[in-house]
């Protein structure tokens, strides 16, 4: 199952070079844009009950009302933001084309949320898998014809993400108990419910829009001191570290319902330190071999102008591996209903990355500074998620040891960075094995049987 979910994920990645070779720095600068505002607009359409329908479903399996009761909120929303799309239109004269993207792009990601996060609960992984996976094959094809053969460039970039997005909605609802799910669906009370899910999801807004603002407002920030044209170079720096990200998406199917099956025992908690001991020394592990791969992924992926992507790169990737470190550790807050916890974390990020972002850039006038921001911006994030997280759970993990890995690739992006020696690089990821050798061997009889178990549902 690993293999039939990573695949899809992995080749989608080489679509890289098509957008690098067909599409501008500023076209591909203008869709990065285009999603982050259509991201930015994702929480509000559903008041991030997508989040609450995964954690109140998955206490009763049986219970569509947490679906219900997110979908209604999703309708109202979704008409509400069509007459706000019209206004704009009318008042501001935004150009209509990028409206209805910015909509329908909006909309349609939105309601895979929810569905899958209600899909997930009810533990049919084995269908969020097979939807994620056709997906993906129909996204790379729809890619190369609308962008290589039928010239459409920036728009078909952005119709092949609705078709990828509508197709996977189709595919949920198909092997999902339709009639059940929408079974009396503006009939059934639940004000007693909405009101549970809204107090829980509500906090999560104002985390989930400081995270967009930490990711879009790099990218405004580029574009404003930078220009355009940079925002599409540094964008493109960013689709290397999404390699890291499918696994673990992956990876992160598991270790939701590991922490929710273990947490109420000491036994369940020792368990969850180990196998977060594996899940961190995976990830470290792949971000020393793609830092030390970085420049020849570049040669490969990046044509004309956006190969000088490839210098953000290596501390892209740090910064990546310490926003997954803060996911997992998070979810302790999400388990014990801390989302106000959640949401106060997010605003200290937000604060600190806008502050950053504009005083780095403002410096050295480079995409870099926004680098060294969102660098900073996650260490911060995920030292305090972890803190609370392990606090009010009695998870303990060894922070000794992951400094000591982080210290090794930080100093693989500084040898990469000065020598572009990729042998010199390469030293780290032995190091990172040696470091992290007594997990590797409880790895070996312990973690695929627990990933097995999950994924293949």
């Amino acid at each position: 199952m690993f293999i039939i979910f990573f695949v899809p994920k992995f080749f989608s990645f080489f679509l890289v070079p098509l957008y690098t070779s067909y599409l501008t720095a500023e076209e591909y600068g203008m869709a990065e844009l285009i999603f982050s505002i259509a991201g930015m607009f994702g929480p509000f359409l559903c008041l991030s009950t997508s989040s609450a329908v995964m954690r109140f479903t998955i206490e009763d399996k049986n219970n569509v009302k947490p679906f219900q009761v997110s979908f209604k909120i999703y309708l109202l929303a979704s008409i509400l933001f069509a007459i706000g799309c019209v206004i704009e239109f009318l008042i501001f004269h935004t150009a209509f084309e990028y409206l209805l993207f910015i909509f329908f792009i909006a909309e349609t990601a939105v309601l895979k949320d929810i569905l899958t996060s209600y899909t997930r609960a009810i533990e049919r992984i084995s269908v969020v898998t097979f939807c994620s996976v056709s997906c993906s094959i129909l996204g790379i094809i729809s890619n190369i014809v609308l962008i290589a053969f039928c010239k459409l460039g920036l728009y078909g970039f952005l119709i092949s993400c609705l078709l990828s997005y509508l197709s996977e909605i189709l595919l949920l609802l198909l092997f999902t108990n339709k009639n059940r799910i929408f079974r009396n669906l503006f009939l059934m009370k639940d004000s007693s419910l909405r009101k549970d899910m809204l107090s829980f999801s509500i906090p999560l807004i104002f985390s989930s829009i400081s995270w967009w603002i930490v990711s879009a407002s790099d990218k405004y920030f580029v574009s404003f001191f930078c220009g355009v044209a940079a925002n599409g170079i540094y964008s493109v720096s960013l689709k290397i570290p999404i390699i890291l990200k499918t696994v673990d998406n992956i990876f992160n199917m598991a270790w939701t319902f590991t922490v929710y099956d273990q947490y109420k025992t000491e036994n369940g908690k020792r368990y969850i330190e180990k196998v977060y001991d594996f899940y961190y020394f995976l990830l470290t592990l792949g971000c020393s071999v793609l830092i030390t791969c970085c420049i020849l992924l570049a040669r490969i992926l990046f044509s004309n102008d956006f190969f000088t992507a490839w210098k953000y790169v290596p501390l892209l990737l740090i910064a990546s591996v310490f926003q997954m470190f803060s996911s997992y550790t998070g979810i302790f807050l999400q388990i014990y209903k801390q989302s106000f916890w959640l949401m106060r974390i997010s605003i200290i990020n937000t604060l600190l990355n806008i502050a950053l972002n504009f005083s780095l850039l403002y410096i050295i006038k480079d995409p870099f500074g926004v680098v060294i921001s969102t660098l900073i911006t996650f260490i911060i994030s995920f030292s305090i998620t972890s803190y609370i997280g392990c606090k009010l759970s009695n998870v303990q993990i060894n922070i000794k040891k992951l400094l000591l890995s982080v210290m090794i690739l930080i100093l693989q992006s500084l040898v990469i960075c000065k020598t572009e020696n990729i042998f010199l690089t390469g030293i780290g990821i032995l190091l990172i094995i040696i470091v992290n050798f007594n997990i590797l061997i409880w790895a070996k009889d312990n973690a695929f049987k627990v990933f097995s178990l999950k994924i293949s549902k």
